[in-house]
């Protein structure tokens, strides 16, 4: 039987899964990116780990995911939605859409009409066609659908 390979070797592949999947993805979608990406065995993926009802695979992958989050790479929500942290690659577009926002939480709004209007301006005006994918992705994500 193959081998088990050691955690880090699927970091950078975690960070490209999640990368590939918009900038945020669940545990299974993370994991199904990086069996495609590095094609791993049935053979590999068909350990079970000892003492848990999870594969091999699974476990590592969850070690792996809380690692690079204790580096500070990636960030994850209570729906278990995990993205690439605000110090990675998505920096600059989260900065304007933080400022944007807290323009709009300092103003009081009128009416409801207003703030959507607002709201809508704001991801127009500041958000490219690539990043609002991702910004719905993620909201989708949090919302529970995959």
């Amino acid at each position: 039987m193959a081998e088990f390979p050691k955690r880090e070797y699927f970091f950078k592949p975690v960070l490209q899964a999640i990368q590939e999947l918009g900038g945020s993805g669940t545990n299974d979608e993370i994991n199904s990116k990086v069996i495609e990406v590095l094609k791993v065995s049935d053979d590999l993926l068909g350990i079970m780990h000892k003492d848990t009802n999870q594969t091999e695979f699974e476990y590592q992958m969850a070690w792996v995911r809380t690692m690079l989050k204790n580096q500070g790479l990636l960030e994850n929500s209570q729906r278990g939605v995990w993205s690439i942290s605000s110090s990675g690659d998505f920096t600059s577009i989260k900065v304007k859409w933080d400022k944007q926002l807290e323009n709009l939480t300092n103003q009081e709004v009128n009416n409801d009409e207003d703030w959507k209007e607002r709201v809508i301006n704001v991801i127009t005006e500041n958000l490219s066609p690539s990043a609002f994918e991702r910004l719905i992705q993620r909201v989708l994500r949090e919302k529970g659908f995959t």
